[in-house]
This record gives C-alpha cells, sequence and structure tokens, in this order.
C-alpha cells in the first residue's frame, strides 16, 4: 500500500526516478568520479564554500546516510536548492499539476492498451489498494512512476526521504530555498513524449513487477545499496544499461536540465553559500553536473565520508 507519506510528495520524484530507466543516445566515455555523494564548489569570482548533494528520494531508514560532515556542511550555507522549489507547492499548484497530469482529448489508458494488458494494470494498482477508475485518464508516464518508486514492502515507519529531511533541516538554520526549475517545465517533458510510448512504458514495468515479486527479488536494494556506498560511477552505470524504449528522449529528461541547471547554479553559488541537492543520477557523466560545472570554470571536489556502516 502507498503510504501516507508518500503520495503527495510523488509529483516531485517523476523524472529524477525515471533516470534509471534511460539510456543514452550513444556511450560516451565519461568521466570517473571518486566515491562521494557531496562535493564543495568553489567559485572563482568569491571566496565562499557551497555544496552539491546528490539525493535519493526515498530510502530505508536504516540506510539513510548523512554523516556528521554532511551535517556540518550543510550548516555552513545561506540557501538551498533543490530542482523545485518546495514552498511553491500550494493548493492551486497541486490543482494545476493533477490537471497537467491528465491525457488530452479524453484519452483513457483503454485506448492505449489491449484487454489484458488493462487488467494487469487495474489489478496492480488495485492491489496497492487505489481504486484504478480514479487513474485511468492519467498519462501513462505518471502511473510509471509510481510503479518505479514502489517500496510497498517497507513499512511507513522505516521510510527517509532524503528531500524532505533536508526541507526541515532549513527550518532548522533558517535557509532560503530555491528552485532549479519549475514543476510546470518537469510535468511539461511528458508532453514531448507520445501517450502510445508511455503506455507501451507502463506495461513493461508492470509485467516486470509481477515477474520480480514471485521471484522475491527487489532491485531497489540493489540502487540503495550502490547509493551508500557513494559510488556514482555505477549509478551512472546503472542509467546507461536502462530501458532502451526511452533511449531517444535521453537529452531531454537528463543531458538539458543538467545543462539548464548550470547557469543557475553558478548565480546562486555567487550569490550566497548554498547547498544544492538533486537527483544523484544528474552528477556523473559527460553531461552529468559535476563535470559541467568543471567546464564552466568552477573548482568541485569530493568531500570524503567514511563508507556506509563504518565508524
Amino acid at each position: 500500500m502507498w503510504t501516507r507519506k508518500i503520495l503527495p510528495f510523488s509529483v516531485l520524484y517523476f523524472l529524477a526516478v525515471f533516470l534509471t530507466s534511460c539510456s543514452p543516445k550513444q556511450n560516451i566515455p565519461s568521466p570517473q568520479l571518486e566515491d562521494a555523494l557531496l562535493w564543495e564548489i568553489t567559485n572563482p569570482d568569491n571566496d565562499s564554500r557551497s555544496y552539491l548533494f546528490g539525493t535519493i528520494h526515498m530510502i530505508p531508514k536504516d540506510m539513510y546516510f548523512w554523516p556528521d560532515i554532511y551535517e556540518e556542511k550543510f550548516k555552513s550555507t545561506e540557501q538551498v536548492a533543490f530542482e523545485i522549489n518546495m514552498n511553491d507547492l500550494d493548493a492551486t499548484s497541486l490543482f494545476s499539476i493533477m490537471d497537467q497530469a491528465l491525457m488530452k482529448e479524453n484519452t483513457t489508458i483503454k485506448d492505449l492498451v489491449s484487454e489484458e494488458e488493462y487488467t494487469k494494470i487495474e489489478n496492480y494498482f488495485s492491489d496497492m489498494g487505489i481504486p484504478f477508475v480514479f487513474m485511468e485518464k492519467l498519462k501513462p508516464f505518471f502511473l510509471y512512476t509510481f510503479i518505479t518508486m514502489d517500496i510497498s514492502n517497507i513499512d511507513q515507519e522505516d521510510i527517509k526521504s532524503y528531500e524532505l529531511e533536508l526541507i526541515e533541516k532549513t527550518r532548522d538554520y533558517d535557509q532560503v530555498i530555491f528552485g532549479l526549475e519549475s514543476i510546470e517545465y518537469q510535468l511539461s517533458i511528458f508532453d514531448s513524449i507520445p501517450y502510445q510510448q508511455q503506455a507501451d512504458l507502463l506495461v513493461d514495468a508492470v509485467e516486470a513487477s509481477d515477474i520480480t515479486n514471485k521471484k522475491g527479488n527487489n532491485d531497489d536494494n540493489i540502487l540503495f545499496d550502490t547509493y551508500i556506498r557513494q559510488d556514482l560511477n555505477e549509478i551512472y552505470n546503472m542509467i546507461l544499461q536502462g530501458d532502451t524504449i526511452t533511449q531517444q528522449y535521453q537529452d531531454l529528461l537528463l543531458d538539458k536540465r543538467n545543462q539548464n541547471w548550470i547557469p543557475k547554479i553558478i548565480e546562486l553559488t555567487s550569490n550566497a553559500p548554498t547547498f544544492v541537492a538533486v537527483g544523484a543520477g544528474h552528477l556523473p557523466g559527460e553531461m552529468g553536473v559535476i563535470n559541467l560545472l568543471r567546464k564552466a570554470g568552477l573548482d568541485v571536489s569530493p568531500i570524503k565520508a567514511k563508507p556506509y556502516g563504518t565508524h
């Protein structure tokens, strides 16, 4: 069952979660990074220190990795930048989000899949405790993200979200929150991918989930383990080896967004010490945020932290 804590927040994770199922257009050798989730940004225009942190949006509480050095660096900054500004999510914006999540021209999931496939999708969400009748007009990509984030075997009390934790910390330290892009922009990306392709991806995810459940495996555990090992290179390899259905949208989903963020990150870090927190999949690679910041003339160096579970 999807938890009360996750549902209202899930819209923030659509694109970042999806990155682990994308495959780039070509295998361009990417710069190898040291194992680190937190990176120090030095802007040559000032002496202040800012930080770049790769998040994972949901993780079991017993695997939540936040060593003292992370807290120290976070506390030293005056502002925090997320992929979007969480403070912009009021009742009006949530209504707009739901409106954008609906398919146009009264299209429904039934129009895009076979009867057998529809039954599988319907059963999947029914098993999660969600009546599918309320969801069949949603864009398939929206529904797909529910499946990629399905950690329903973990009790809600045993789950942590890095974004939620960091938002709480901004209140403790009286930090200003910024967004690198708008939620409207994130949702507009759905409109660049044909509904049929989205539906094909949804069906594949449902069928893969059914096979995984029968085998008793949990691919999320592989991602969690890779994350707490701070291995950004392996996270990037997971992206490279992902679902080829959406290969043609790599630039749209990942590279272009990273490029758009660079001038905003430079501006923020020039104005005040800033803590930038984005999905870990955005950091590595030739077109990753770390390499792009370095190409822009900023020094970006790893903050070493003891591996998870060591003392």
